[in-house]
């Protein structure tokens, strides 16, 4: 659809990224004089007055988290029929384009997924859990640090419809439990999967799941083994490949308990 040139106070420069949530653009916000980045929500994210105060209060709460590596929230609004979180603009490129493009060495790969790793351990201990860790959520600057963004405005699994192509790309990264039946009940480990994934597939260009369809993606995700001979393939050493299959446990209590935990492991490789 056609987007207004402003929302608020703030100008719409130009479409950076969409996404399951809506879309990203690059903006500009004329009282501070500086650019930010504008994320407008699909509309029909939008339907009930409930959804979109859920969705402005979750922005609303990740703006007191304040860490090096979380885009910070600056304001949130509604204008019209849109929505829109304000946050800061990242210069860069997210995961996704660099594994693409770059194919950075493993360790710089171990190095980003360590930083993600001790961001969330961040988040979790404040009580956030993400839901939706995937390499389009994993920004890097200019000097490849890592950030973290969309904290809380994640596509549930039961808003991910059968015949998207882009929620099967999101899918792959979702956890045993954010496909079943309990899925509210969901905890910090959801989060270590999701980067188990991430790391998988920086390290061997694969998901550890893979299939044509959502409905067998779900099959292969609840019931089969990784990909396993993959990680030997692309010769991941013995301890990343163990440290990397244990965030792919099934069993959430059979994964690392803790993000900490888990970034200490990978620092150690270090």
């Amino acid at each position: 659809g056609e987007f207004p040139e402003t929302l608020g106070r703030y100008l719409l420069i130009e479409p950076i990224g969409s996404g399951g949530f809506g879309h990203v653009f690059r903006g500009f916000d004329p009282q501070l004089q500086r650019a930010v980045a504008i994320k407008v929500p699909r509309l029909e994210r939008m339907r009930t007055v409930e959804s979109t105060n859920r969705l402005l209060d979750e922005a609303r709460k990740v703006a007191h988290l304040k860490h090096p590596g979380i885009v910070p929230v600056h304001d949130v609004g509604q204008d019209g029929q849109y929505c829109y979180i304000i946050s800061d603009l990242v210069d860069g490129h997210d995961l996704s384009v660099i594994l693409n493009e770059q194919k950075p060495g493993s360790r710089t790969l171990v190095r980003i997924v360590a930083e993600v790793a001790e961001i969330l351990g961040y988040a979790h201990e404040r009580g956030f859990i993400h839901r939706d860790i995937k390499p389009a959520n994993i920004l890097l600057d200019r000097e490849g640090r890592a950030y973290l963004t969309d904290f809380g405005i994640a596509v549930t699994s039961h808003q991910i419809r059968y015949n998207d192509d882009t929620s099967l790309g999101t899918l792959g990264y979702m956890s045993p439990e954010q496909l079943g039946e309990e899925a509210h009940k969901l905890d910090s480990r959801t989060d270590i999967y999701s980067l188990g994934v991430v790391l998988f597939e920086s390290l061997t260009g694969n998901k550890p799941y893979q299939a044509d369809s959502l409905l067998e993606l779900r099959k292969e995700i609840d019931s089969n083994p990784p990909l396993q001979p993959l990680l030997a393939e692309h010769k991941v050493p013995k301890t990343l490949a163990s440290i990397c299959l244990t965030c792919l446990k099934k069993n959430p209590n059979s994964r690392y308990a803790t993000a900490r935990q888990l970034a200490n492991d990978l620092q150690k490789l270090l």
